[in-house]
């Protein structure tokens, strides 16, 4: 049975679209002797769902709940030459996957659509929740049970009230044409998106105390643009400016300690958690076209601030805690506030993009590429005489922002060539340099060599393939940059040969081959095979090698409207080799103390499908998934180091999806027509990180959300009419 909201909302789409059939035909009537409209389908199901579990993974994003579905899709244009025309298309009508969309147009002068889009994304079922919530961003726990012994706390959690951990994205969009098909047209856009709900937030009060807590989901983003498009024989210009902000209705979260109620230095009884802050961003826009005897040219020029000026929550929540100062003077480290009321964050962006090209005589090309990419970060480095480390305790360490800032410019030339009508061949180079501000390198060059080939020898066969191979080359590697988050003098914490990955130096081989091949009007075949190599030989410690392999192939056979059969696979394989050294509070210089870490990853995904209709009216489609992923780590550590031993992790992510959709229809005649339809899935999970969770363990509680194994079995029943 639909729920009362959803009923509401199912009377509230109908109105809309008597709305939209009413509105259209009157402003027509003025201009034309008759506006048409009618129904393209009423389409109603009955839905009734059988899963095995209350895993969350089968719905994680749609509704599929046993009840009703429906979906109406409403037409209308003006009977002479229907250059006025309208759409209503309703999908899903009041379920939480929902979507309404509404279209309206005046061929050559304007157009107007409105679209509202329901995106759910459900996280885990049946968690249990044993805070009261007596607001949305505030959870309490009841002071008899906090800090008493953990069997009376693991029963209580037991016996607590459940949640479904999920969020909703109500999403509207509108927009404005004016002119589009004249040399001068403008635009106008406007979306919103709506996120509420909750999602597990993992917080903590220390190493040996973990809460995972529902974050409180109640914020909205809005965006605007303004544009206009001017279109010449010879080139054209499209400007213009956009506005986007984010608003958050809970700016922190704040939970109660399920271990101790007694509050003081050391041993908080709340916690508190700062939440994401809102931010605007202004942006400027450009970009055009143009040819000018045999050459072309083309580019983009775009231009954004960011604005973050979010208010700074106080060091800490715990009353227990004193703040030092520099002059070695404290303050309640609660209710003073840190150095400067609010953030004052702000970023420019620069990026830009020019091409050209023109043709070197008959058989030969030359392509210009260049693009630069700046973010520019204005924001204040502020010092703060130390922080408050998870509610806990009081660390002096004297700290200072680090606003990081970057640029990089890529700068490329291809030189193109007809070896033939048939095929073409291009080399092309490019370098792609970096200038880094706060990191552990300045700068850093990459060159790039890229060979490709494209060819069709006859009408039956295409074939595309590339080869590029790139040699990154760095500066001094700083490890000292870490010391620029503290003011005095500190200690390194980072190994001296380790280098991150974004900054180190690299080769890397890409390779791409992809055939199509068209034997008989009725049959075609493709495959591919493509695959990265980074190798990161020149780094002590840190990732050593990236391997990519990938291969897939697609079969289909189209003998005639009524008939489609297609059978299609992909396999994945992804190797990465890390090296790390075990070092405590002083870094470690002993090779025994050297690790590895292997990575394997395998996916394999396959399907097929039948789509058929005869003349009888009978309409069939059918199809099959699956999809494998074998994912496991092999460590090795030398004996007698530390840690003296490993032990290797095969289900580091074992995942398995089989899905079977069946859908049979049959038409009555040009009006109605029913049939029915079944789907199948079986997903299940083997994951080193969900093995022996319990909701409580030695200092540690999970909300424990079900989003794991499931076997699901849908039936549905369906009338559409056309009117």
């Amino acid at each position: 049975m639909i729920k009362k909201t959803q009923a509401h909302l199912f009377a509230a789409s109908i109105l809309l679209a008597l709305l939209a059939v009413g509105l259209p035909a009157h402003a027509a009537a003025s201009e034309h002797d008759d506006f048409k409209l009618w129904v393209e389908a009423v389409d109603l199901w009955v839905i009734e769902k059988d899963q095995d579990t209350s895993s969350s993974q089968f719905q994680e994003y749609r509704d599929l709940s046993s009840g009703l579905w429906a979906g109406l899709n409403l037409f209308g244009e003006s009977a002479e030459g229907g250059d006025r025309n309208f759409a209503v298309r309703l999908r899903g009508i009041g379920r939480d996957d929902a979507r309404y969309t509404f279209d309206y147009r005046l061929e050559g002068e304007y157009s107007f659509s409105l679209d509202y889009n329901q995106i759910v994304h459900r996280f885990g079922n049946d968690a249990g929740m044993p805070w009261d919530r007596p607001e949305l961003n505030r959870l309490e726990f009841p002071d008899p049970i906090q800090g008493v012994s953990q069997d009376d706390i693991l029963a209580f959690v037991a016996s607590a009230d459940r949640i479904d951990l999920g969020l909703r994205r109500d999403r509207t969009r509108a927009r404005f044409d004016l002119g589009k098909m004249g040399k001068m047209a403008w635009s106008f856009d406007y979306a919103q998106e709506n996120r509420n709900g909750d999602r597990p937030l993992a917080v903590a009060f220390g190493f040996g105390n973990v809460q995972e807590i529902p974050e409180p989901i109640d914020y909205t983003t809005t965006g605007a643009e303004i544009s206009g498009e001017f279109n010449g024989e010879k080139g054209g210009v499209r400007f213009g400016y956009r506005i986007s902000k984010f608003e958050n209705q809970n700016d922190s979260v704040v939970w109660d300690n399920i271990f101790n109620a007694v509050e003081a230095d050391r041993n908080p009884s709340r916690g508190r958690y700062d939440l994401a802050p809102e931010n605007d961003s202004k942006m400027f826009f450009v970009d055009g076209r143009a040819r000018v005897g045999e050459w072309w040219f083309n580019g983009n020029l775009v231009q954004n601030t960011m604005n973050q000026d979010d208010f700074l929550l106080p060091y800490t929540i715990n009353t227990g805690i004193t703040g030092v100062n520099l002059d070695g003077s404290t303050f309640p480290a609660a209710s003073a506030g840190v150095p400067v009321t609010n953030a004052d964050n702000e970023a420019e962006i620069l990026n830009a993009s020019a091409n050209a090209g023109t043709q070197l005589g008959e058989d030969w090309t030359l392509t210009l590429r260049y693009r630069t990419y700046d973010y520019d970060n204005n924001s204040p480095r502020i010092e703060f005489p130390g922080y408050s480390r998870l509610d806990e305790r009081w660390s002096d360490d004297h700290l200072i922002t680090v606003p990081y800032s970057y640029s990089r410019d890529n700068l490329g030339v291809e030189l193109g060539w007809d070896v033939s009508n048939t095929t073409n061949l291009a080399l092309a180079y490019t370098q792609e340099s970096w200038d880094r501000e706060f990191r552990e390198i300045n700068d850093s060059d990459e060159d790039i060599l890229k060979l490709s080939l494209n060819s069709r020898p006859n009408d039956k066969m295409t074939v595309r393939g590339s080869w590029a191979t790139g040699d990154r080359s760095i500066g001094t590697y700083r490890t000292e940059a870490q010391l620029v988050f503290f003011v005095e003098e500190h200690g390194i914490d980072n190994l001296p040969g380790l280098r991150k990955y974004d900054e180190a130096a690299r080769d890397v081989d890409d390779y791409e081959i992809a055939v199509q091949l068209f034997p008989k009007d009725s049959w075609n075949f493709s495959f591919g095979l493509s695959g990265r190599d980074e190798d990161y030989g020149a780094s002590e410690f840190g990732l050593i090698t990236d391997e990519t392999g990938n291969f897939n192939f697609e079969l289909g056979y189209t003998p005639g409207a009524n008939l489609n059969f297609y059978l299609f696979g992909h396999n994945e394989d992804r190797d990465v080799f890390q090296r790390n050294r075990q070092s405590g509070s002083t870094l470690s210089t002993d090779p025994e103390d050297t690790w590895t870490a292997a990575f394997n990853e395998d996916t394999m995904t396959w399907g097929l499908g039948l789509n058929s209709k005869n003349d009888s009216g009978w309409t069939w489609d059918l199809s099959v998934h699956m999809s494998d992923t074998d994912g496991e780590i092999d460590f090795e550590t030398p004996p007698g180091g530390s840690p003296s031993a490993a032990v290797d992790i095969s289900n580091y992510e074992d995942i398995e999806l089989v899905t079977a959709w069946l859908k049979v229809s049959y038409e009555l005649n040009e009006s109605v027509s029913c049939g029915a339809f079944y789907l199948y899935e079986d997903y299940t999970i083997d994951s080193f990180i969900r093995q022996g969770l319990q909701p409580f363990l030695a200092g540690t509680l999970l909300l424990l959300g079900n989003d794991g194994d499931y076997k699901a079995n849908v039936f549905g029943v369906h009338v559409k009419l056309k009117i």
